[in-house]
């Protein structure tokens, strides 16, 4: 008895060693690192990123590739140290089979988004169903307020695979929208395939559009088996995105939801990279980007994108050095000796005037 009992606690020991072994790679894995995209600004580029790390990403500890040439980075800093604005599409669950307690809820929680939207936000407001494009997209606060007032309870259906569908297709195909896309959603998931998007094409897009989706489920703790399961399908295609977030409403929590959403900011950061060290990298118009975050316990969390460098300038060309010149030697003019006849006249040219008359007597005497 006394061996088997010795046996099970080095098997209990040895189990919990085992669990506390892996028990530091298992959290690790939960931290997530994602490239929501890039920003060009003036002669720098800015790549915005998602990070929930517990490190903090900087200058020591992140690292990029283009096209898997090291790039160095200028600076790295949280988002609203320079926020080059999101795109949001806000999608409201409008179907009478929805309570009546949700509309006043899903309205609550659009305008606290639209209140705490930045500078160089814009938010779309739709029902599911409506058609969307680029036009609908507003940062006027006051005409997105009106838009939400004007929400009401319908009959109409409520086709809630195809009006994600669309808005992920819009937001990921749109030129001109923000750096950052954000999709919120808000429905009980119950009409979900009424033209035909099946959950399996809605999952495809999703892991190929990589943008944040928020889910808003509105099932306010019921116990209801459908509503359980409809509340569980939509909640996993936020899993299924990159940095995105489930929320089961309930009693109360429509502003807490709205302040989740909005705290994804708190984890946002802009790597800058120089314009011209980018073009020495690349050329093209779009490149393949790797962000490399390498945590104090030794993890490496990594992300990959491919980022449009449409309106970055070409890198400056270096002047090449021009061939120096060497100046033909001159030629030194030698010094001529000066023969003892010629130094004589040379004295004789510089003696007095009176010394000319002088001798010039004396010869005449000579001579007479």
């Amino acid at each position: 008895m006394k061996t088997r009992l010795i046996k099970k606690i080095l098997c209990a020991a040895l189990t919990l060693a085992l669990v506390l072994a892996l028990m530091p790679a298992a959290l690790a894995d939960d931290a997530q690192l994602y490239l929501e995209g890039g920003n060009v600004s003036g002669d720098v580029l800015q790549l915005v990123f998602y990070s929930d790390a517990a490190d903090t990403p900087s200058l020591d500890n992140l690292s990029v590739q283009i096209g898997g040439q090291d790039v160095a980075l200028k600076s790295v800093n949280p988002l609203s140290y320079a926020d080059p604005g999101t795109s949001y599409v806000i999608l409201f669950d409008t179907n009478t089979a929805v309570t009546a307690r949700a509309l006043p809820d899903m309205q609550k929680i659009a305008r606290t988004i639209v209140a705490g939207m930045g500078a160089e936000d814009n938010v779309l407001i739709a029902a599911l169903g409506d058609e969307m494009n680029e036009k609908d997209f507003l940062d006027d606060a006051d005409e997105l307020g009106a838009k939400i007032d004007a929400m009401t309870s319908g009959t109409q259906p409520q086709d809630l695979y195809s009006s994600m569908y669309d808005a992920l297709e819009l937001l990921s195909e749109t030129d001109g929208l923000r750096a950052r896309k954000c999709l919120v959603v808000m429905a009980d998931g119950l009409d979900s395939q009424i033209s035909g998007v099946s959950e399996m094409e809605l999952s495809g897009l999703v892991e190929k559009a990589q943008i944040p989706i928020c889910v808003v489920a509105l099932t306010y703790g019921t116990k209801t088996d459908t509503r359980v399961e409809a509340a569980k399908t939509i909640s996993g295609f936020a899993r299924l995105s990159p940095a995105g977030l489930s929320i089961l409403l309930t009693l109360n929590g429509a502003e807490d939801a709205a302040n989740q959403i909005l705290a994804r900011r708190d984890n946002t950061y802009l790597a800058v990279l120089e314009g011209d060290a980018v073009r020495t990298a690349t050329q093209a118009d779009e490149a393949d980007f790797t962000l490399t975050l390498t945590t104090a316990a030794g993890d490496a969390l990594t992300a990959e994108r491919t980022v449009s460098l449409d309106g970055l300038a070409a890198a400056q060309a270096t002047p090449e050095p021009s061939a120096e010149v060497t100046p033909e030697p001159t030629a030194t003019l030698m010094p001529v000796p000066t023969s003892a006849v010629d130094g004589l006249w040379n004295k004789i040219a510089t003696l007095p005037v009176w010394v000319y008359a002088a001798a010039g007597g004396a010869l005449l005497l000579i001579i007479a």
